[in-house]
């Protein structure tokens, strides 16, 4: 019993097996109340698979099973190792969430899927939280569009296979072919402005690595003029500007 009055009972449902029986309060004197048939025990809820089954912060988990909404009409927050994961879909058999940030070291623990109900249904050691990402080094740290950017660390695909995506201070870099889980070649956007930001490295199971404001994109240069214009083979040319 949570709580009671004389006009309501919250109480937790124990633990039994599927089946439809009498609702029974009984007061300190010993008086009962009954209804009759008034509950009813579904199945527990069981979680079938978790895949993948290891990544880090950002990794796109997908849980399958029966019954786990616990007989509610929704899945209400799920842990990853008692860490709230963001759920992006979820019905009666299938949720999808995102990975918080983890633990600082590769830990094994449980998932847990609470109802809107409260409900719970929990698969045992079912998620593996590896050893964070790392990012070692970016070089060079700043430029503007076109340069071309390597990234060191280790573990940047995050237990996936690849690296899907690199973010240069919010923008969508192209990703060179020959990149590694522990070195992305990019080659910067136009971003049309002078920012420092953030290097996001997000994998195929959409884990994350981040570098804080370890990009910063410079102004691009222009060119106010080139004296002479024009001339043969072999002449030399001053070309001024900013930034070049």
């Amino acid at each position: 019993i949570n709580t009671e009055s004389d006009t309501s009972v919250v109480v937790v449902a124990a633990s039994a097996t599927a089946q439809a029986g009498d609702v029974v309060l009984t007061a300190d004197t010993g008086a009962i109340v009954r209804d009759l048939n008034g509950w009813t025990y579904v199945t527990a809820g069981d979680v079938a698979a978790v895949s993948p089954a290891s990544g880090q912060t950002g990794t796109k988990v997908t849980i399958t099973g029966t019954g786990l909404r616990g007989g509610a009409t929704a899945v209400a927050t799920v842990t990853l190792l008692g860490r709230s994961a963001t759920i992006e879909s979820e019905s009666d058999t299938s949720v999808v969430v995102a990975a918080a940030d983890g633990p600082v070291a590769e830990t094994l623990g449980d998932v847990v899927l609470v109802a809107s109900s409260g409900a719970s249904t929990v698969e045992q050691d079912g998620f593996t939280y590896l050893a964070p990402g790392q990012i070692f080094a970016v070089n060079p740290n700043s430029g503007r569009v076109g340069a071309r950017v390597t990234i060191v660390g280790s573990t940047l695909c995050g237990g996936g296979v690849s690296v899907q995506t690199v973010l240069l201070a919010t923008a969508n870099a192209t990703i060179e072919s020959g990149s590694t889980c522990s070195q992305v070649i990019v080659v910067a956007p136009d971003f049309g402005a002078s920012v420092t930001g953030d290097v996001v490295v997000v994998s195929d199971t959409g884990s994350r690595v981040t570098a804080s404001n370890a990009w910063t994109f410079v102004s691009a240069g222009s060119i106010s003029g080139v004296t002479p214009s024009a001339g043969p083979a072999g002449t030399k040319g001053t070309i001024s500007g900013a930034d070049i």
